[in-house]
């Protein structure tokens, strides 16, 4: 019996040490001869397994994939042969299966053109057919570069289709795919993408919400009623996760139905977001004169700057680009009684000091 736990111990203890991980490194560097015994054979197939020590793999956090990190490994990677670096990736994945994981990245994060895009989605197809891991910084890598070519809509595909490509972003990853979609005012692709968010069970944060009340909010239409309600739900739970976001939440729905010419609505919804403080006075002040003169009532938002000079409101300033507009709709409208009301007006405010920079 105490022979058998002998002979058990002396083939466990060299494992246990880490004996092997260090005689696959000679084989590795060519120090270990290869005899041809199946025990030296099955070594050399555990090689990637213990190629590195523990903890010596260089894959960046999500905090440092931002501007700086990245631009970083750009520089790192400038000149780089893209045709020769995507041939190298290819054929080691079809020759053993394995591809360094940074030469991919390096690959994306110097695509600059949509035809590139199309030849680095290439080798992420074959890298993915390889046995070892990307870096978690990769999808940050390819999400940038659909961005950069003017292609959001592509890092929003290869989300969707994460495990065909190999690909998982983070909430940070999808928070700058969404703004890059709204920054295009494709209201769809940023609404899916924050539905995508969700499906993968990633948990939004204050900016996300924010980001989504106004992709639903531009996706609102007769076509497709019910959007704005969606609104105004995620308007109301990014101001119980984050106060501040949350009171830019509902503005960014008024001054979305601006942009989409629906003054109507803008005001109806402003009405009920004052009654319940929702947004500050100051913030519906500059609100309602924008919607007035959207809806070509100039005399009303002409009457509301007046009131504003009175002793109930004080702590109230009328932002300088709200004037600009409503001085450039009553010189179009050309009524001589309007416009001198007009001046009436913008003299009282210049005398009382309510002229002031926009804060909306």
């Amino acid at each position: 019996m105490a022979t058998t736990i002998g002979r058990v111990a002396s083939f466990v203890r060299p494992w246990l040490s880490g004996a092997h991980v260090s005689v696959s490194r000679q084989l590795r560097r060519g120090a270990v001869a290869c005899s041809g015994s199946s025990s030296c054979r099955a070594l050399q197939t555990r090689i990637p397994l213990f190629s590195t020590p523990l903890g010596s793999r260089t894959y960046l956090s999500l905090q440092s994939s931002g501007v700086k990190s990245w631009e970083e490994n750009k520089a790192k990677g400038e000149g780089l042969d893209r045709s020769q670096a995507a041939t190298r990736v290819t054929e080691n994945i079809t020759r053993c299966r394995y591809a360094r994981a940074s030469t991919v990245n390096k690959i994306f994060d110097n695509v600059t053109t949509p035809e590139e895009l199309v030849e680095a989605e290439k080798v992420l197809l074959s890298f993915r057919r390889g046995l070892n891991r990307p870096r978690v910084s990769l999808p940050m890598c390819v999400v940038r570069a659909c961005i950069r070519v003017g292609k959001p809509r592509r890092a929003l595909y290869f989300a969707m289709q994460k495990v065909q490509y190999g690909l998982f972003p983070s909430r940070k990853i999808y928070n700058i795919l969404i703004d890059a979609l709204l920054k295009e005012k494709d209201g769809k692709g940023a609404v899916l993408a924050y539905e995508q968010l969700l499906g993968d069970e990633v948990v939004p944060d204050g900016m996300t919400l924010f980001m989504a009340t106004r992709a639903y909010a531009l996706l609102d239409s007769p076509e497709q009623p019910g959007q704005l309600d969606r609104a105004l739900e995620l308007a109301k739970k990014c101001a119980e996760l984050a106060p501040p976001l949350g009171r830019k939440a509902h503005s960014t729905i008024i001054k979305t139905l601006l942009e989409k010419k629906d003054a109507k609505k803008a005001l109806e919804l402003l009405r009920g977001m004052e009654e319940t403080n929702q947004i500050s006075k100051q913030t519906a002040l500059n609100l309602r004169v924008h919607a007035l003169v959207g809806d070509s009532r100039m005399e009303d938002a002409i009457a509301l700057l007046g009131d504003l000079t009175g002793p109930t409101h004080q702590d109230l300033g009328v932002p300088k680009l709200a004037i600009s507009e409503l001085e450039a709709a009553v010189a179009q409208s050309g009524q001589e009684k309007l416009s001198q009301a007009y001046k009436d007006t913008l003299e009282r405010l210049r005398a009382a000091g309510k002229l002031i920079t926009d804060t909306s």
